[in-house]
């Protein structure tokens, strides 16, 4: 009976919202969000900036998410997925609900779209501070799989929408006046349930009663991001149940918000076996951990096999519970620097475990069905596209590529470098060579940081162009960042605090990163390749930590220098960054910006200090959320007499999300690097402005 009842409803309300749905959401429908399948036709070019700016993702460019994009259909037939791509003309990110058959050829279909992107809502030291990726957006099927409930953002606010998978109208079932964090179908399809805070509404009322009196300054405010207190992460979770046929809204019970955290719409069992991550030795750092089965009215089962075993994030990725084969699944990373993605089986009837995939490809976000995982994979010179791996032979079939065009773009050959620094922790990279590349030419070389896994679009943070740079070309050398000191010699220790200290004292792991990149670049002038007299580093985050540590410690390393974020260092910390960051980083082992001897502790690590010991030029492009932490490197360097540029993008993050802003990035680290290593420039009279400063920047760098 609910079925029929949904179904009328949803005709009713396609007429009601038709005209109000179009108008909310600005642009209905996404022009080109679906790809056309390049043909033999297609004429090979190199990879321009333009086509970077303007992929189709399947998840937030910044970092592959642990958490699934996939939404299985009741039938295990269909895919549901969110799929996104950039628009640089108007500055806008499509977002666009799409349904692929599973089955070999299956045609993808759009079923709705629009609605502004949603950012994860991260949260740094009690304090809600998103960083710029976007939001896990898993679609959700009812339990007759004629409809679709997702997370879409109108006016501000995040909602659960509807879709009709035959096609139709969307509308809101929630009408939240707080954002809908999650969703999830309740198991008779009538009711969904849903999490918010709504003590968010009380939280901002209080705050616009303390800006009449002044707010007080504490632990709420980060000077650098804002100049009133940041929302905290201290607000209580609500779970709500909404009849979608009435709208009636009441208290989700404790069995359906278990439903709503595990994730799973059909076929949910509270009492199925599920697994558990326990750590092998709790007081020590960096912690083994192991995994067990538990639950299903049975004991605890703790898998022996060493791929069930490994630091969490680091080395185990992964894992899922294969009712239909009593096994569990387990993805991870090993191998030479764990540069490989593994898959294995381990049975719970036998305990022998079973490796059935192994690849430098990354591959993340994946989604059980009965005898396959559908994941996200990318390769190095292949963008975010759907596989489906057969768990028993780990044959992989891909089902849906975004992006065919780009299979017609030449990239340049990729080399894997393995390396290891100067306390013999092992990394590895990528050196990318220019279409074309003919020998005995000797180039220069741009250090790109600090992730080399999976595709080579542009570092943390996508702000560095890997296949233009070559297109223009330069060499380019990702790096994969060097394992935390806390690994270097096989060290434990008490707990992660004591190991965080050793790693600031003295900077040691600033040392130890430096070494890495160091030894990478090394390794690539030892091809014979590269012009040393020509080679940059960028960075955002870490990568601009190492980019400034080295443009200070080891001045002759790099010829030029792009950093996207400025800077973690002395004052722009301890005091733009907050009292709570400044309180953490003194208990961490910073120094202190006030004690004796405050100027020589930090001088190894600040540009404000140490400017007179740069000699690249340096370009920053920041946040308008962050630009305050690099105003005093940025001033020193210039009262220096060195040549430094700043650009400050506006509504940005420490990720930057908008693709306007995106491709005028990449662009201008194109035309930088340009500039500097292979005196180059773009003829636009759009930029006469860009080089006329950076020729006097180039004037000021030969005075003596």
């Amino acid at each position: 009976m609910h079925r029929g009842v949904l179904a009328v409803l949803a005709g009713v309300l396609c007429v009601l919202l038709a005209t109000q749905t179009s108008a909310a959401t600005g642009r209905a429908n996404c022009k080109g969000i679906l790809p056309v399948e390049a043909t033999s036709r297609t004429p090979q070019r190199d990879v321009s900036a333009d086509d970077l700016a303007s992929l189709r993702d399947l998840s937030s460019a910044a970092e592959l998410p642990l958490e699934t994009p996939f939404g299985v259909s009741p039938d295990g037939r269909s895919l549901a997925f969110v799929l996104y791509q950039g628009e640089p003309t108007d500055n806008q990110v499509c977002r666009a609900l799409v349904v692929i058959p599973i089955a070999r050829g299956g045609k993808p279909r759009v079923l709705d779209s629009g609605g502004d992107l949603i950012l994860a809502p991260s949260i740094f030291r009690n304090l809600v501070q998103p960083s710029g990726p976007w939001a896990t957006n898993t679609p959700h099927w009812s339990p007759d799989g004629r409809t679709i409930a997702y997370l879409k953002r109108i006016d501000g606010v995040t909602q659960v929408w509807l879709v009709p998978v035959k096609g139709g109208h969307s509308w809101p079932a929630t009408r939240s006046p707080v954002d809908v964090e999650a969703v999830a179908w309740l198991a008779g399809g009538r009711e969904l349930i849903f999490r918010s805070r709504p003590g968010r509404l009380s939280e901002r009322q209080k705050l616009e009663q303390e800006r009449l009196s002044g707010y007080r300054y504490d632990d709420r405010f980060v000077p650098g991001r804002s100049n009133e207190p940041l929302p905290t992460g201290n607000v209580p979770a609500e779970y709500s149940a909404i009849d979608v046929l009435s709208d009636g809204v009441r208290s989700a019970l404790p069995s359906e918000i278990a439903r709503l955290n595990a994730g799973i719409d059909h076929d949910f069992n509270p009492s199925a076996r599920a697994i558990s991550l326990r750590p092998e030795q709790p007081a020590e750092w960096p912690t083994t951990s192991r995994i067990w089965l538990i639950g299903g009215g049975q004991e605890p089962l703790r898998c022996s096999a060493n791929a069930c075993a490994g630091q969490y994030y680091r080395e185990l990725v992964s894992f899922w519970w294969h009712a239909a084969s009593q096994e569990v699944l387990i993805l991870r990373r090993e191998g030479p620097a764990r540069s490989s993605t593994a898959l294995y089986r381990w049975s719970s009837r036998t305990g022998r475990s079973i490796r059935i995939l192994s690849s430098e490809d990354l591959i993340a976000g994946c989604r059980p069905l009965d005898e396959a995982l559908v994941c996200v994979r990318e390769t190095s010179t292949t963008p975010q596209h759907i596989i489906k791996i057969d768990i028993a032979t780990g044959r992989i079939e891909t089902l849906f590529d975004p992006n065919p065009e780009f299979r017609r773009l030449r990239k340049g050959k990729v080399t894997r470098l393995y390396w290891r620094n100067d306390l013999g922790l092992e990394t590895f990279g990528d050196l990318v060579l220019p279409p074309g590349y003919k020998e005995g030419q000797k180039l220069p070389l741009i250090v790109v940081q600090y992730r080399s896994r999976g595709f080579l679009r542009g570092g943390v943070g996508d702000e560095y162009p890997i296949f233009p740079f070559a297109a223009h070309g330069h060499a380019v050398l990702s790096v994969e960042r060097s394992p935390f000191y806390d690994e270097a010699g096989g060290k434990k220790w008490r707990s992660f605090e004591d190991a965080e200290r050793a790693g600031n004292a003295n900077w040691s792991d600033r040392w130890s990163s430096l070494s890495s990149v160091r030894n990478g670049v090394k390794l690539a002038i030892a091809t014979g390749l590269i012009d040393p007299t020509r080679v940059g580093i960028t960075g955002l985050s870490d990568g601009a930590t190492t980019a400034r540590f080295a443009l200070i410690n080891d001045p002759d390393l790099f010829a030029a220098a792009s950093v996207s974020t400025c800077c973690a260092d002395g004052d722009p910390l301890m005091i733009y960054g907050g009292p709570a960051i400044a309180r953490e980083r003194l208990e961490m082992g910073f120094p202190s910006v006030f004690a004796d001897g405050a100027t020589e502790a930090w001088a190894p690590i600040s540009l404000r200090i140490s400017a007179a010991k740069v000699r690249a030029p340096v370009l920053m492009q920041l946040a308008d959320r962050e630009f305050i932490g690099g105003l005093e490197a940025y001033t020193s360097l210039k009262e220096h007499d060195k040549p430094v540029d700043m650009y400050v993008f506006d509504d940005e993050y420490h990720m930057k999300w908008q693709p306007a802003h995106r491709l005028a990035i990449y662009n201008r680290n194109l035309d930088w690097f340009d500039f500097w290593f292979l005196g180059r420039r773009d003829l636009s009279s759009a930029k006469a402005e860009q080089y006329r400063i950076w020729d006097l920047l180039r004037e000021r760098q030969r005075s003596p």
